[in-house]
């Protein structure tokens, strides 16, 4: 296979990746905005005003993850957000259920591979996060 074809089925995988879980934490933030998932949030602890900022993050990510430019950033901000609710969901008895953000987190790690950022040491020894070529 040519590096141009290998090159296109990477960015093709990359934008599946990134239009999957742009759909999940469109449809996850509609959730928490509305007001459907204030029960749940409550039952775990937090308020609902809890619930509204998340809802709010995952919208922002889900916009972010289409734009190449922002897609990085936007699944390394999403990483953390599945980071806690996989500690939520353990925290709480439902292992099972963290298998979901789980997967998510699978999906924005790949996104981060190949959208997202590199750490790169500067002339003086500090590492600065730049964009991928």
């Amino acid at each position: 296979m040519s590096p141009n074809r290998i090159r296109r089925i990477v960015n093709a995988s990359l934008w599946l990746a990134a239009l999957t879980s742009a759909s999940v934490f469109l449809v996850a933030a509609v959730a928490k905005l509305a007001g459907t998932m204030d029960e749940q949030f409550a039952a775990w602890g937090y308020g609902g005003r809890f619930a509204l900022l998340i809802g709010l993050l995952e919208l922002a990510g889900a916009l972010g993850l289409l734009l190449p430019r922002t897609a990085g950033w936007a699944a390394l901000g999403l990483s953390v957000l599945m980071l806690g609710a996989i500690g939520t969901e353990v925290a709480h008895g439902d292992p099972v259920a963290a298998l979901l953000p789980a997967g998510m987190l699978g999906l924005l790690s790949l996104v981060l591979w190949g959208r997202g950022l590199v750490m790169e040491p500067t002339t003086r020894g500090h590492v600065v996060a730049t964009k991928n070529p």
